[in-house]
């Protein structure tokens, strides 16, 4: 007699796989880790999704390390959107609430001496946009010195990868700037973890934590005085995450505009970069026309400026910037020759 064979159900396959893969982190972390490290972006980025996810749902510590060390691999290059989920429905829309007016003053910004300028933030400061404003406004001769610090894949959201707010405070007490000038948020597009805790891009918990950070920064950019212009990112060509810089350029205004009997946060303005490389009806274009013809202003990343997106949105930023310091306009070509 020929016996049928019952066949294995596939969940306890699963159920096998996944006790095996739970014992083995939980016994060799480090090696884990070890091979976590080796992996290139979009797998280490997949990957932390996946062990994030089992981590949660289990409860075990020990695979914490693994986590992290698959968002730090991921952090490393361009812009991490690990975690990241869709905005929730339930969440009401952070920018339908006013923006408070800034603090009034008689001058904001009182020239007395030759300044020092403090320019700080991301890979924006660190490439193009920072090149082209530290150039332009150290050939001011009202300007005595122009320090740029611009550090990759940094950003508010990550503060165990980078901490902005100490940094900043690390610059002041070494540079002692009057005017700092600062432009982050390209990689801010993901989840917040707080004591433990895990606040998902897109909800209540991750906007109420974004903008304390930013407030955080504010303060430690404006403790001894000096003034802070902080600069907002200019539209993004991701239409799926194009909702999550947007929150992120709100909250950065709000926070440089926050009230409440804190006098440092009267020191700080924002400039509201969002559509200057925009089409007329506020989308993304990568090309804008100019007097030289169709030219390319943005990086393949559909996120940065490209040399000639920078002398675009710096000759918009710096008007702007020279009217908040009381410091008549220059033309570029003008700088240019200053410069030489």
């Amino acid at each position: 007699m020929r016996i049928k064979e019952k066949p294995f159900a596939a969940p306890l396959i699963f159920l096998c796989f996944f006790l095996a893969f739970v014992l083995t982190a939980l016994q060799e972390t480090k090696r884990l880790d070890s091979f976590i490290r080796q992996l290139p972006f979009k797998n280490a980025e997949t990957g932390a999704d996946a062990v994030a996810a089992v981590s949660r749902f289990s409860g075990m510590a020990a695979l914490a390390s693994a986590e992290t060390a698959l968002a730090r691999q991921a952090e490393k290059f361009s812009v991490s959107l690990t975690g990241v989920t869709a905005p929730d429905a339930n969440v009401p829309d952070v920018q339908a609430a006013e923006i408070p007016a800034a603090a009034a003053s008689d001058s904001w910004f009182p020239l007395n001496k030759e300044i020092k300028v403090l320019i700080a933030g991301d890979s924006m400061i660190a490439d193009y946009l920072g090149a082209e404003l530290q150039r332009r406004i150290s050939a001011r001769p009202e300007v005595q010195t122009v320090v740029r610090d611009g550090r990759y894949s940094t950003g508010l959201s990550k503060d165990d990868y980078f901490d902005w707010p100490a940094h900043m405070a690390l610059l002041l007490k070494e540079h002692k700037p009057d005017l700092v000038i600062v432009c982050l948020g390209g990689n801010d597009a993901q989840d917040i973890v707080e004591n433990g805790k895990r606040y998902y891009a897109g909800t209540a918990d991750w906007n109420l934590s974004y903008r304390k950070r930013a407030e955080d920064l504010v303060r430690a950019a404006t403790a001894d005085g000096a003034r802070l212009i902080w600069l907002g990112l200019p539209v993004v060509g991701n239409e799926k995450f194009a909702p999550y810089y947007k929150t992120i350029v709100f909250l950065q205004e709000f926070a440089c505009n926050m009230p409440g009997g804190d006098d440092n946060f009267a020191l700080a303005k924002f400039i509201d970069n969002w559509t200057v490389l925009a089409d007329p009806d506020g989308s993304y274009n990568s090309y804008r026309l100019t007097e030289k013809g169709r030219v390319r202003v943005r990086t393949s990343d559909r996120i940065h400026v490209n040399q000639a997106g920078a002398e675009i949105l710096g000759e918009y930023d710096l008007a702007r910037i020279y009217e908040a310091i009381e410091l008549p306009a220059v033309a570029a070509a003008a700088e240019a020759e200053q410069a030489d």
